[in-house]
């Protein structure tokens, strides 16, 4: 069942007014009655043209802050793309772990010790980014190394059916 145009706007200000996109799967059933899945409702969402992100801290982003004010030290986290991987095979020697218990925003994660001894935690999020968590501050792998863990993690995740 498709919703009408007053049903929509209606999607559009809750969505406005904060709503998360689960909350707003919820919404639209409880309120009009229509079964989506959560997959469907992203959908309508992007149909919609609405950024749930718009003026929303990522969950990283909460914690970072919260930790900021409890005087605790915080992470830096280094998106892989910013760091230039590009996909192909490195040289870099790297071991991969896989959690059993995600960290929490995130799909899956685990950890990662390159080639020169440094580790870092890891975890691919519910958009499907792939991040890093360096435990030494400002700690940035060599290009190989970046390279070899994404060949890695791929194997490793295939392995346990990822």
């Amino acid at each position: 069942m498709e919703l009408d145009a007053s049903q929509k706007q209606q999607v559009a200000q809750w969505a406005a007014e904060g709503e998360s996109l689960s909350n707003l799967q919820e919404k639209i059933s409880t309120e009009f009655g229509v079964k989506m899945t959560y997959m469907e409702t992203r959908f309508l969402i992007e149909d919609l043209e609405i950024d749930l992100s718009v003026g929303e801290p990522t969950p990283e982003e909460e914690e970072t802050t919260e930790e900021e004010s409890s005087g605790e030290a915080t992470e830096e986290v280094v998106d892989l793309e910013d760091a230039g991987f590009d996909g192909a095979t490195g040289s870099g020697r790297v071991s991969v772990s896989v959690d059993k218990i995600t960290r929490p925003g995130s799909v899956v994660s685990g950890d990662v010790t390159f080639s020169d001894g440094k580790t870092a935690g890891w975890m691919l999020d519910q958009l499907g980014q792939l991040r890093l968590i360096p435990t030494e501050e400002g700690y940035q792998p060599g290009q190989d190394d970046i390279q070899a863990f994404q060949t890695a993690l791929q194997a490793e995740l295939q392995q346990q059916g990822f």
